[in-house]
């Protein structure tokens, strides 16, 4: 009886916390990963044409 309490799952928070904070870090992180994907191609972009001219 006493392990069955123990083992309840107890919720901290609103349920909805679990779904707005993975959202705003996915959201978050998708942000960061297309910048830095911009940022070095543009990079690259600029570095083959100062090679070429």
């Amino acid at each position: 009886m006493m392990l069955s309490i123990l083992l309840q799952s107890v919720r901290i928070g609103h349920p909805l916390l679990g779904y707005i904070v993975p959202a705003a870090v996915f959201a978050l992180s998708f942000y960061v990963a297309i910048h830095l994907f911009f940022h070095f191609t543009r990079q690259e972009k600029e570095a083959k044409k100062q090679d070429q001219g």
